[in-house]
């Protein structure tokens, strides 16, 4: 919304990184839910977990794959300089360690993957600040 205020339009670049936003939350709201998937199906709720089931570790490299693409293609229709370049490689890096460790049952392990996402979110903001150098 900054972004639109300063600029006094929706740039497209805004619009496609906002869906690469979108994914990266619906990704590691998904990793989260295979933490406590039982207690879910247990009371009757719809979770994510519970929708991709077993197909749940691909259901969430694709929404990380979504993230970095969105993320890259809006910096690039953004104009943004290679250093944004770079940190996207990073995040990319951090997201698909994350899909390679996820294991569906082991909660444990699943809420440190979770958490590591505090991680991606600051990378995501640095990557963000550094775009225009």
């Amino acid at each position: 919304m900054a972004w639109t205020e300063v600029s006094g339009h929706i740039p497209a670049g805004a619009v496609v990184m906002w869906i690469g936003a979108i994914a990266w939350q619906i990704g590691y709201d998904t990793v989260y839910a295979y933490v406590d998937v039982k207690d879910d199906a247990r009371l009757g709720l719809k979770s994510t977990a519970i929708l991709f089931g077993q197909k749940g570790k691909t259901c969430i490299g694709l929404f990380y794959a979504l993230t970095v693409a969105s993320r890259s293609l809006g910096g690039w229709l953004s104009g943004v300089s290679l250093s944004y370049a770079a940190g996207m490689v990073v995040i990319a890096a951090h997201l698909a360690w994350q899909v390679w460790r996820i294991d569906l049952q082991r909660p444990e392990l699943n809420f440190r993957l979770f958490l590591s996402n505090i991680l991606t979110g600051v990378l995501l903001a640095c990557t963000a600040l550094v775009r225009t150098w």
